[in-house]
């Protein structure tokens, strides 16, 4: 069965180091501002344009995180039970 798409996001250090927000915190404090303000956008395209590039910018973070533990140094591959 495949694994779910998040099981590869870093999990948090047991030290606290200063660290980059990410994509998805990010996103989650722009929703959860606008939510609070409760006002409607003045200028809906720009809204739209900011909120679809937050999300893609989420979708690379999981994308990159999944691309990185499938990154296998190896000398053989197995393909079809052939090395």
């Amino acid at each position: 069965m495949a694994q779910p798409l998040l099981h590869a996001l870093p999990t948090p250090s047991p030290t606290p180091t200063p660290a980059k927000e990410s994509a998805l915190d990010s996103l989650v404090a722009f929703v959860s501002e606008r939510r609070t303000k409760g006002e409607v956008p003045k200028d809906f395209g720009a809204f739209e344009r900011d909120t679809h590039a937050r999300v893609m910018a989420v979708e690379r973070e999981i994308l990159a995180s999944e691309l990185a533990a499938a990154d296998v140094d190896t000398t053989t591959i197995e393909v079809g039970g052939v090395v």
